[in-house]
């Protein structure tokens, strides 16, 4: 960018090319790339029959019991340890539950907020 009332430079030979020019020759040759340059251009050979997406399923189970059978084993998934437990205990805890212990001073605040 240059100013409106500023000097013209004479132009630079640095990479690129001036708009409305000619592309630069290559003096007739053509670069052939590695891979185009192999002899052997037969595809790969394919034993067995084909796969679809999400082979580890049969064709014949419906999406919804398939889906609803990946759910339920993600859920069946227990924690292990403390903390694992811990996180189960308070999974099962019912909303009334949860808000008698925040009520009771238990969900980790000693002393009540003071507003100014």
């Amino acid at each position: 960018m240059g100013s409106l009332c500023g000097k013209e430079s004479p132009p630079s030979h640095g990479p690129g090319r001036v708009l409305g020019s000619a592309p630069p020759s290559n003096n007739g040759t053509a670069r052939i790339p590695a891979a185009a340059s192999r002899t052997n251009n037969k595809p790969p050979k394919v034993t067995g029959p084909g796969r679809t997406l999400g082979a580890g399923s049969t064709a014949e189970e419906d999406p919804r019991a398939a889906a609803a059978r990946a759910a339920e084993a993600r859920n069946a998934k227990t924690a292990a340890g403390k903390l694992g437990s811990q996180l189960d205990g308070q999974k099962r805890k019912t909303q009334s539950q949860h808000l008698a212990e925040a009520a009771k001073g238990k969900g980790g605040q000693a002393n009540p907020l003071v507003w100014d």
